[in-house]
């Protein structure tokens, strides 16, 4: 469980002035996080586990804060600050990841997540906020992600075929030809995102 409370952040105020208008900074800029994680693992001998997890959080704070405007944006539009949810504020969260090895030949990966949609301002044609900042939110957000391998041998090298297909993110199944030597495992990276799901292996 964590909870944590910052203060003395640094966060820009619009001012209006006789010539126009103008940004003061201050370190009045305060903010709080709190969330809890709970977490249940099952495995079966060495060819079935899973992992579920479960977050709670919530995030508030002081939304003119200078590092959101400056290094970020080349133009930012900063409006009246306001003590409010987080743009990162995510209640509920639930994550699934899976691995089954029905025979030694074929290997089925899963990765499931879930969560509530981030937070959102609205604003009218000349940008500026309607309403109270990020009293809005996105749709809930949700990624399937499957694998499959199939592994076979060609003389003294054993190589791998497999696919990653993705939903509702991803539109595509991508197969990938995968070689490697038997026995001592070396290494072993994975990579799967919606972009470029791909993963490499190397043993002998």
């Amino acid at each position: 469980m964590v909870n944590r409370n910052s203060t003395h952040e640094l966060i820009l105020e619009p001012e209006r002035t006789a010539i126009g208008a103008d940004l003061r900074l201050s370190s009045t800029g305060r903010s709080h996080y709190r969330g809890a994680e709970v977490g249940v693992r099952y495995v079966h001998a060495s060819n079935a586990e899973l992992n579920v997890t479960y977050a709670r959080s919530a995030a508030a704070g002081d939304l003119n804060a200078f590092t959101t405007y400056f290094d970020a944006v080349l133009w930012p539009i900063v409006g009246e600050n306001m003590y409010t949810r987080a743009s990162t504020d995510v209640p509920h969260r639930l994550t699934a990841r899976g691995r089954l090895l029905p025979t030694d030949r074929w290997l089925l990966l899963g990765i499931f997540d879930w969560r509530t949609g981030q937070p959102y301002s609205v604003v009218d044609d000349a940008l500026d906020f309607v309403g109270i900042r990020n009293s809005e939110r996105f749709p809930t957000y949700q990624r399937l992600e499957v694998g499959i391998e199939r592994r076979f041998k060609i003389g003294k090298f054993r190589r791998g075929l497999a696919s990653v297909c993705g939903t509702p993110s991803m539109r595509f199944c991508r197969t990938t030809f995968r070689p490697t030597r038997a026995r001592r495992p070396l290494a072993l990276s994975t990579i799967l995102n919606t972009a470029v799901p791909d993963s490499v292996r190397f043993e002998r």
